[in-house]
This record gives C-alpha cells, structure tokens and sequence, in this order.
C-alpha cells in the first residue's frame, strides 16, 4: 500500500491492524518452517520456546470473555425471549 494511502488511513482501521499484526506477527510462517526443519535435524526444544512469534500463536491473549459470562448478559437474556431462542446455545 503506498504511504499516502496510509496517512489517509482511519485512526480505527489503523487499531485494528496492529492488533491483527500483534496476533499473527510479521513472517511467523518462515519461523514455523524453520522450526520444522530444526525438528527434523534433531532439536528437541519447543519452537514457541525458540521463536516468540510462535509463542504467541500458541497462546493467544484472552479478551476475558467467556461462554457463562455470554449467558448471563441481559443480552443473551432478551435473545432467548426471540421466538426459537431457547436453541441459541
């Protein structure tokens, strides 16, 4: 993308990238290859344990969100008032 495309980018879109980003950091696909091949040469140490940008594929960060506190909203309290919402979850 050319920078002047850039500059003119949304404040908001420009968030939402570089959390994409810091999820799945630039190039954590050649660190996965090399991992495979440190493997087949012998290395017995974990590949999150040699490349961060694994690590954080493997344990993404929790938004703290979960399937009771979903359930318990007043939200998901009026979706179940829809008719057929009692087989929403």
């Amino acid at each position: 993308m050319p920078v002047y495309k850039l500059l003119d980018m949304p404040y908001e879109e420009m968030l939402g990238w570089f959390a994409y980003f810091e999820e799945r950091p630039a190039d954590w696909q050649s660190d996965l290859r090399a991992s495979y091949i440190l493997q087949a040469i012998g290395v017995k140490e974990k590949p999150e344990d040699i490349f961060p940008s694994l690590k954080k594929l493997k344990h993404p960060q929790q938004d703290g969100l979960n399937l009771e506190d979903v359930k318990s909203s007043p939200f998901f309290a009026k979706l179940k008032t829809a008719v057929g919402g009692d087989k929403i979850l």
